[in-house]
């Protein structure tokens, strides 16, 4: 059986307050508790009617490039060694050097379309054309490429110097195909 937290609140107080009232003198008069009655079948307590908007739906990071997709760009061979639903890192599966890792990518969503292109704008480096309904390339060491489509950014992390800037690239323009 499950209660609504305002009629849990509104019980518990009435029933608190019916227990008060037992405890005072007979001259007392008794306490009041239609302050605290359930609201009205139908209708919504003030924390139920400011429950966040439901996201819309975004891609899973892991369904946004394959295993193909990633060794016909790269060369590499890769597997998934972390999967939830915001973030895939893609893992070298035989490394010939220290460059385990392929690539990283995180998804963030939205409440809505006008939202992400309007947060956008923070994370613009150096905007590139093609790619999703907006994209953005930077370079701090490791190349990153975000890209907005819908209510989702993704951005893409090279890990490995297999992944030069055109590759990033193009696996971004197949990512966001994906998330279309």
């Amino acid at each position: 059986m499950t209660v609504k937290r305002g009629k849990l609140i509104a019980l518990i107080a009435l029933t608190t307050a019916a227990a008060l009232t037992g405890c005072g003198s007979a001259d007392d008069e008794p306490a009041a508790v239609a302050s605290v009655a359930a609201p009205a079948q139908g209708t919504t307590t003030p924390a139920e009617d400011s429950a966040p908007a439901a996201k819309p739906d975004v891609p899973e990071a892991c369904d946004l490039l394959s295993a193909a997709d990633i060794k016909k760009l790269t060369g590499l061979v890769a597997s998934v060694g972390t999967d939830t639903p915001d973030r895939c890192n893609w893992v070298v599966e035989k490394p010939k050097d220290s460059h385990y890792h392929a690539l990283t990518i995180g998804v963030e969503g939205y409440a809505s379309a006008e939202e992400a292109k309007k947060e956008f704008h923070w994370f613009v480096k150096e905007p590139v054309q093609g790619i999703g309904e907006e994209a953005s390339i930077g370079d701090n060491g490791l190349l990153e490429l975000t890209v907005r489509v819908g209510a989702a950014k993704m951005t893409i992390s090279e890990q490995n110097p297999a992944i030069t800037r055109d590759v990033l690239l193009e696996l971004g323009r197949v990512a966001a195909r994906n998330a279309a």
